[in-house]
């Protein structure tokens, strides 16, 4: 009787231990295709801002596109990355983040106003 409980304590120890890798294996996979959403999105707003830039700033457009394809590429290591490398990985994306602000800044003053110039035309339009 004494073994089939150690037994059936071992099988039991041994599913809860099978059921928190699975866990923790989501857990991972999430934050992996989390990371690899963002770095596509990113790569979406450096695109199409640089498509629509209208500022003066030079360099501007030609700096957007290669974040953008900066960010392709982290999207792309964060789907060849091993599991466990995510200090590593994020400690990069905060590094690329600080280096991007000043142009990621620029395009939201020129987005806002052109969004700014297409709320006043519309406005002159209608009231015409």
């Amino acid at each position: 009787m004494k073994t089939i409980r150690v037994r059936t304590l071992m099988v039991v120890i041994a599913l809860i231990a099978c059921a928190l890798a699975l866990v923790n294996e989501g857990i991972i996979y999430y934050a992996r295709s989390w990371h690899v959403g963002y770095h596509e999105d990113r790569v979406k707003w450096f695109t199409s801002q640089a498509e629509a830039y209208r500022g003066n700033q030079p360099g501007v457009r030609e700096e957007s596109l290669r974040l953008a394809e900066s960010h392709r590429k982290r999207a792309d290591d964060y789907r060849r990355s091993r599991k466990y490398d995510y200090e590593i990985e994020l400690i990069q994306d905060s590094r690329q983040m600080e280096r991007e602000n000043p142009i990621d800044r620029l395009l939201a003053i020129d987005r806002d106003a052109r969004r700014a110039a297409a709320r006043t035309s519309a406005s002159a339009n209608a009231t015409r």
